[in-house]
């Protein structure tokens, strides 16, 4: 069985529940625990994008973040 996608907290951040997630999720999304080396990293990114969504326009990017 393969799922489209799949949204944990960050509860779920481990390298063993990652790694089943990536094998039968087609994307996944955790979210992160808020920490100064996660702020840093992000804005780090240069590559922003300004998306609409619904009716909301808002400025998105797709990054994986390194512990």
């Amino acid at each position: 069985m393969h799922i489209n996608r799949s949204r944990m907290d960050a509860g779920s951040y481990s390298k063993k529940i990652i790694n089943v997630v990536d094998k039968y999720s087609k994307m996944f999304y955790i979210r992160a625990n808020k920490s100064a080396d996660m702020f840093k990293q992000i804005r780090e990114i240069t590559d922003w994008q300004d998306v609409e969504i619904g009716s909301a326009d808002v400025i998105f990017n797709s990054s994986c973040l390194h512990r």
